[in-house]
């Protein structure tokens, strides 16, 4: 099986001094990137796929075509130079692409150099990007793991090797990865008719939420912060002494099948209700998620059980003071009371917090009255 490698090389802009940039221990601003790829080259169909926003070739893959656009956001130009196979011969094209000319073809011909291998040189950082890149080469490799982490979750990221020009000391990112997490597990979910597969990645202290990522054509599409949708989630979860986050991602064939052309959300319904106004019975967002939810709140049962009880003790403690004695009568409706936000716990939230539960149950028990009633006078 051939095996994809990428081959990325740093170059900082020396033309600077080093007592002209404001931290004197701050590496060097990056210039430009060369990036090397054995993949099949850019030959006649993949080379008017790149001349072209939008083909079918792209469309099979996930791609739009846009990801070319967004480069030349951050840089000025594109070189590329570009040998592969094609008729039983071997060609080198040389093009550039930049915003001004767009594709600009410089040589094609044939080659006595017998392999297949793309670099592109990514060139002129422009200046509003250029001044953050005074970073260390291992915290890039770290961004580019975390950015491409659904692709080593699916087995379908090649070897990637970053280095410095002139350093002899490469990095490997299959390294990092290996370092980046120190669990992950991997189960299935069945929504309606349609399967998902769910990664569960702890993370120790690289974040401060449990996220949830759905995604399509190994790219993250939409994030959600959990506590959003399960307010207990709002802290980490401790396990064998250490505490991390969860980063959940979800893959799946309806998501590929309904990706939208910017790749940023999907083509089904949001809500249950779009449904009916839409006149169609697909599965939904809404439902996408309910279930997500129902699976992690029984996943991790004992971990919101925790954070009930200690709520409860928190509000308990608020009630029985001097402070919650007209919410007395509330003692007895726990199941109201877990769903108080663990942040809203303070003094001043947790009095509105108890008066929005209080005045709910007093509108539930006068409609309960009303019913009465009226049935009352019915008979």
């Amino acid at each position: 099986i051939h095996k994809g490698k990428i081959t990325i090389e740093v170059i900082r802009d020396t033309s600077i001094k080093r007592k002209e940039m404001f931290e004197i221990n701050k590496p060097l601003p990056i210039k430009s990137f060369i990036v090397k790829d054995n993949g099949i080259g850019f030959n006649r169909n993949t080379f008017a796929a790149f001349q072209d926003a939008y083909t079918d070739y792209k469309l099979k893959k996930g791609g739009k075509g846009v990801g070319r656009f967004t480069v030349l956001k951050a840089f000025e130009k594109m070189y590329i130079e570009s040998y592969f196979q094609e008729d039983g011969h071997h060609y080198k094209r040389i093009f550039e692409f930049d915003a001004d000319n767009e594709v600009q073809e410089i040589c094609l011909e044939q080659s006595d150099a017998n392999l297949t291998e793309t670099i592109v040189t990514l060139q002129s950082y422009l200046p509003e990007y250029k001044k953050n890149t005074t970073i260390e080469i291992f915290e890039i490799a770290e961004r580019i793991v975390e950015h491409c982490l659904i692709y080593y979750l699916t087995n379908s990221m090649p070897e990637v090797v970053l280095y410095e020009y002139r350093d002899d000391n490469p990095v490997y990112l299959d390294d990092i990865y290996k370092e980046f997490l120190f669990h992950n597990e991997i189960e299935s979910i069945k929504i309606d008719t349609h399967k998902f597969k769910m990664y569960f990645l702890k993370k120790e202290n690289r974040q401060k939420n449990h996220y949830l990522y759905l995604c399509a054509h190994n790219r993250i599409v939409e994030t959600y912060n959990i506590k959003k949708y399960i307010p207990n989630f709002y802290k980490p979860i401790k396990e064998n002494d250490k505490n991390f986050f969860l980063s959940i991602y979800v893959t799946g064939q309806y998501f590929n099948d309904n990706l939208n052309e910017l790749r940023n959300s999907f083509n089904c319904p949001r809500k249950i209700s779009d449904k009916k106004s839409l006149l169609i019975n697909q599965l939904s967002l809404e439902e996408i998620l309910t279930a997500i939810k129902f699976k992690l709140e029984k996943k991790y049962k004992s971990f919101l059980d925790e954070i009930d009880y200690e709520k409860l003790e928190i509000v308990k403690e608020f009630i029985l003071d001097e402070e919650g004695i007209e919410y007395r009568h509330l003692l007895n409706t726990e199941d109201e009371l877990k769903k108080i936000s663990p942040e809203n716990l303070t003094d001043d939230k947790l009095d509105l917090e108890l008066h929005k539960i209080n005045y709910e149950l007093e509108k539930k028990h006068k409609q309960k009255v009303k019913k009465i009633l009226v049935k009352g006078i019915d008979n």
